[in-house]
């Protein structure tokens, strides 16, 4: 089912929201997400325990009711050590001011029939940080999850339900919500403690994911000292190699060779290991060698579960880091090494 054309959910009101959001995008369009405005000194709430949240939809658009921002900014809070009370017992107070909408599309079916889908969602606004004795610092977010070109009429319904918009995918896009929480945290509580927060259990809500949000948040802002971090969650987890190994490569950060050469004879490895064989050509040391030429001696084997990829992706590590092209003969490899140590 193809995409044909978007239409707004609610024909009126969200007309008249779509204006107002194109000229504030045309006045700001320099603008990068997240943003701030009035920032507190450094650590400000490191010392606060209690906070209130509240948040409010300044559009009247159908579904949005369903984007889940108080929810999750109560969620990330408390895993940052904070404890959700109300306005009258808070320490400080976090006011969510946002402009959503749910993306309704439709989909032209190969026989010619169509239908109608909230595949897409906007979510822009501000967050708001109110601490006694301080002027409000003030965080701006955008971030459009624009519907995908296929979909699958799940529901079978002539009128989809907007509430079903994927609000959590734009939540996790660069610049969106999760972000102006991150920036909110990375400059308000001591490092360790954020760090701390990728190690902690996070459920996430309804499919949200926060954790991988975070993640790419400590990349893009070389937060090197999550290393340790990183890597704990790598060993825990093994099919996360394809979002880590690629960070921890690009820091340098030796545990994470130690890492992809051991995985090679692991029991446990992922099925994808693009990430696993990268890391050895980021890096281009010789000691990954010999666990290449063995997974390379496994993968020839009949009986393996691997295919002509992943072959290909230890000739290609083989090549890079000694520079010889000696064929798929992993004898050849062997008896280069001895020779080159």
């Amino acid at each position: 089912m193809h995409r044909e054309k978007q239409q707004s959910n609610t024909a009126n009101r969200s007309a008249k929201f779509l204006g107002t959001a194109t000229i504030g995008l045309l006045a700001l369009a320099c603008t990068v997400y997240p943003a701030m405005e009035s920032p507190l000194p450094r650590n400000s709430l490191g010392s606060l325990h209690r906070v209130s949240i509240t948040h409010i939809e300044e559009t009247e658009n159908a579904g949005v009711h369903a984007a889940p921002y108080k929810e999750m900014a109560e969620r990330i809070m408390t895993q940052a050590g904070f404890r959700v009370v109300n306005s009258k017992h808070s320490e400080f107070q976090i006011r969510i001011r946002t402009q959503t909408e749910a993306i309704k599309t439709r989909y032209r079916t190969l026989d010619g029939a169509s239908f109608y889908a909230y595949k897409g969602a906007k979510s822009a606004g501000t967050i708001e940080v109110i601490v006694p004795a301080q002027k409000p610092m003030i965080l701006s977010f955008s971030s459009y999850q624009e519907p995908p070109v296929i979909a699958i009429n799940q529901d079978g319904e002539e009128e989809p339900d907007p509430a079903l918009a994927p609000f959590g995918d734009a939540f996790q896009l660069a610049g969106g919500f999760y972000d102006a929480m991150n920036l909110l945290l990375e400059k308000q509580i001591p490092q360790k403690r954020l760090l701390r927060m990728l190690n902690l259990e996070f459920r996430d809500f309804d499919g949200l994911d926060y954790k991988g949000s975070l993640i790419r948040f400590f990349h893009e802002r070389n937060l090197t000292s999550a290393s340790a971090n990183l890597m704990k969650l790598l060993d825990d987890n093994e099919f996360s190699c394809g979002t880590i190994c690629p960070i921890l490569s690009d820091w340098k950060y030796e545990p994470v060779l130690d890492y992809c050469i051991k995985i090679l004879g692991s029991a446990k490895r992922p099925y994808n290991l693009e990430p696993v064989f990268e890391t050895h050509i980021e890096f281009g040391q010789r000691r990954s060698m010999p666990s290449i030429i063995a997974f390379l001696r496994t993968v020839q084997n009949p009986g393996s579960d691997r295919d002509s990829k992943h072959q290909q992706l230890a000739l290609k590590a083989l090549h890079e880091i000694s520079g010889q092209d000696l064929g798929n003969d992993p004898s050849a490899w062997t008896e280069w090494l001895r020779n080159n140590p």
